[in-house]
């Protein structure tokens, strides 16, 4: 077993071996090696801002990956810090695991950072999960490689599931609003929506979601719709504005073909998981970063 730099002719191997790693995982769908060589590239403008000195590792036994990691250090701070993008092993394959985070951390350290943080929602692999997700606990087997080697839990975001929801008509508020709809092209086959309510002209309240079909292209994610934020100004809250936003977002996505819907929210938000568990979602994916300061 070796580590080497990621090139690639590796992609049809590693693209083989994510997809056997998220196999079952909610919100993650298998990839071609097509798919894998464009999320492994290190002029990804959008997803690598602040980042310099990228390092893609694969562990392979002869031509066979056993792992992969992509590593890089933020260069607009003070304090630099290691920020791995992705990391996987095979299961039994500990030994590879382990290979890859020695030689990222000795890459970090070479560049500077005396710090590393796994799974960072702002750098996520495109091919993986969705919006705001950190690393999904249901790889367990990373997640104790990580807390083996001291990592330690730093970020948290919980997703929660409605499938086949059924939407309620929003009811009324006690407050004077329009309510205006927009429909927004994206990259999957039905479009992002946002339900804005407008007070005297300004915007007092916005329910957002993404079609999944944002995050894959295959047939399964483009009857999911996402909602990536819910916000209410100060002035409005506790009237039930949010709840009549989220339930028009849900009536108008379900009238346009969406049939499930998820949400997520900062694992610290207890408010906010209070309000959708007793909406209707349900908690299916727990996401974290591991963050370790060296020695």
């Amino acid at each position: 077993m070796e580590v080497l730099r990621y090139s690639a002719d590796m992609s049809a191997g590693l693209a083989a071996s994510y997809n056997r790693l998220v196999h079952g995982l909610p919100y993650c769908y298998p990839v071609t090696a097509r798919e894998f060589a464009s999320a492994a590239q290190v002029d990804d403008e959008a997803s690598r801002s602040g980042l310099a000195h990228d390092a893609v590792l694969v562990a392979v036994d002869g031509s066979a990956p056993l792992g992969f990691l992509h590593v890089a250090v933020t260069s607009n701070d003070d304090d630099p810090q290691g920020l791995t993008r992705f990391f996987w092993y095979d299961r039994g394959q500990r030994v590879a695991g382990q290979a890859l985070l020695v030689a990222a951390e000795e890459h970090v350290r070479a560049h500077g950072a005396d710090q590393m943080e796994v799974f960072h929602q702002n750098h996520r692999y495109p091919i993986y999960h969705m919006r705001h997700v950190w690393g999904s606990d249901r790889l367990e087997h990373v997640h104790a490689l990580l807390h083996h080697n001291d990592y330690r839990r730093r970020h948290g975001e919980i997703y929660l599931d409605w499938p086949d929801y059924d939407p309620i008509a929003p009811a009324t508020v006690d407050i004077a609003f329009d309510i205006g709809v927009e429909w927004e092209t994206g990259g999957g086959s039905r479009k992002n929506l946002r339900v804005k309510a407008v007070r005297d002209g300004e915007m007092i309240g916005e329910c957002h979601s993404d079609s999944c079909g944002e995050y894959s292209r295959v047939d399964e994610a483009q009857d999911r719709i996402y909602t990536v934020g819910l916000g209410v100004e100060r002035e409005f809250q506790g009237k039930g504005l949010g709840r009549h936003l989220m339930r028009r977002s849900l009536v108008e996505a379900r009238d346009a073909g969406y049939r499930h819907a998820v949400i997520s929210t900062n694992q610290e938000n207890h408010r906010a998981r209070l309000f959708y568990s007793n909406f209707g979602y349900h908690p299916v994916d727990w996401t974290y970063s591991l963050y370790r300061r060296f020695d």
